[in-house]
């Protein structure tokens, strides 16, 4: 498959590839790297967040009640009010970014950083 390589460390190197539209990165052998070609990225040490299993924890109950803190209960106040509902995306939003942050630092503290 092809890949990118990142970066290298010692005999390690970090590499990325796109399958089936998705970016994915892992650490693998260096040696395993030939020129952009790698058989088997996806065998390597997933890199980075879990940002999915991190993002699986909103609750959509928020963004309801933040509509709804706004008068927005149907399409019409949607159409009528598209502000309010931005606001009301916004403030799910900075708590999506306010939990994605704590964890990371969490488990940065807990990893000691990763690679």
């Amino acid at each position: 498959m092809n890949v990118k390589v990142i970066t290298k460390i010692d005999e390690h190197a970090l590499i990325e590839w796109v399958d089936a539209g998705q970016i994915n990165r892992s650490i693998v052998p260096a040696n395993e790297v030939r020129g952009n070609t790698c058989e088997h990225p996806e065998w390597g040490v997933p890199y980075g967040e879990d940002w999915a299993a991190l993002l699986s924890e909103l609750n959509v109950d928020l963004l309801v009640s933040e509509l709804h803190r706004r008068g927005i209960w149907t399409a019409d106040d949607l159409q009528a009010n598209h502000k309010a509902a931005l606001g009301a995306i916004h403030t799910v939003a900075g708590e999506l970014f306010n939990r994605l942050l704590s964890s990371a630092k969490a488990r940065k503290a807990q990893n000691n950083g990763g690679l």
